[in-house]
């Protein structure tokens, strides 16, 4: 029988294994921060699973291949694409009703779920002590940053923060009652620490859910994502949580390429930007890609010509593979091109 971690990889091998090679699922389970892993996630439909095995390592991964292979789940084929069996397919099938967590999982949105944690933590430690009057106690995050937006929260509140754990206990509450958490909340609540309570570790808490390490693992990110997805819809009903979130849609972007946004904004080509930022102008290229991918209106225009796009549309279609390499044998242009067409459109294609 498969954990739930061999079974997520044999679903994302099933998604990408035609195209890409089975490293493609390491990187994207790993949150590999390249345009390739980033543009790979949101082509086949694999977004929610990004970086949600940070810890996995490469023996541990090849692993699992040798044994969805000797179990005959899946089979290397002679030009090393991956070929899921009729037993592996009966199995993938299965994926979402096995673990029906798995829905609220949104980890190329919330990749900074950890931040999130932080702050939620250590908010909870500090009311819990705001309440029972005591002010001198070891923070259970040490993060400098997630101490001093707490600092920053209690300082800039409009009103009396005296009111914060009342509001924290009810809006995570509500939150943690709902019937689509699909979660034990015993998975958060037991590290949570207050006045004079030591939160569990997630070893600990693992032993006493006895349940499997990954399970625990992709439960406490899917109750997170969760959480983060459900306040940024509605920040109204969450005032407080709302926040602790990060709404910016250029969260997403990795820090590199938001400098060169920021060039970009300020009509800047890609040779300059460059010249300016001392990086190759294939670096700059995977920058924009990841723009594409992230920023909602961003125009592609200046980089590949409007009647271009429409015929790489058609290459892409015609071609029946998000593979560059067989695109750019229907149509001769740069792969860069190609690349940022499949960003831009690649829901639609």
């Amino acid at each position: 029988m498969l954990n739930i971690l061999e079974h997520v990889v044999l679903y994302c091998l099933s998604k990408l294994g035609k195209e890409r090679s089975s490293s493609s699922v390491f990187h994207l389970l790993n949150g590999k921060k390249s345009s390739q892993t980033i543009q790979d996630s949101h082509l086949f439909q694999l977004d929610s699973f990004f970086h949600i095995a940070p810890q996995l390592t490469r023996d541990q991964y090849e692993t699992i291949i040798n044994k969805l292979i000797k179990h005959e789940f899946m089979y290397i084929s002679s030009d090393q694409r991956i070929v899921i069996s009729e037993s592996g397919q009966l199995l993938i099938n299965k994926l979402y009703s096995m673990y029906p967590f798995l829905i609220n999982l949104q980890g190329g949105k919330y990749h900074n779920y950890m931040q999130f944690w932080e702050r939620l933590s250590l908010l909870i430690q500090v009311c819990s002590n705001q309440i029972n009057k005591q002010t001198s106690y070891i923070p259970v995050q040490k993060n400098k940053d997630t101490q001093y937006w707490i600092k920053h929260l209690f300082a800039t509140s409009v009103g009396s923060s005296n009111d914060f754990p009342y509001q924290l206990l009810q809006e995570l509450q509500t939150l943690l009652e709902s019937s689509e958490l699909k979660v034990d909340p015993s998975v958060i609540v037991a590290r949570f620490s207050g006045f004079q309570s030591i939160g569990l570790t997630e070893m600990q808490t693992i032993e006493m859910l006895g349940i499997e390490e990954n399970s625990y693992r992709f439960q406490f990110q899917a109750l997170l994502h969760y959480l983060m997805r459900s306040i940024e819809e509605n920040p109204v009903a969450y005032p407080l949580l709302a926040r602790m979130t990060v709404t910016d849609e250029l969260h997403q972007l990795t820090a590199s390429a938001k400098k060169t946004f920021e060039l970009i904004k300020k009509g800047k080509g890609i040779v300059e930007i460059g010249r300016i930022r001392r990086l190759k102008e294939s670096t700059i290229q995977d920058h924009i890609v990841e723009i594409a991918l992230f920023v909602n209106g961003f125009n592609i225009d200046r980089f590949v010509e409007e009647p271009l796009q429409e015929r790489i549309k058609e290459a892409i279609q015609k071609a029946s593979s998000k593979q560059l390499r067989k695109i750019r044998e229907i149509i001769d242009v740069d792969y860069f091109e190609i690349r940022l067409v499949i960003a831009k459109f690649g829901d639609l294609l």
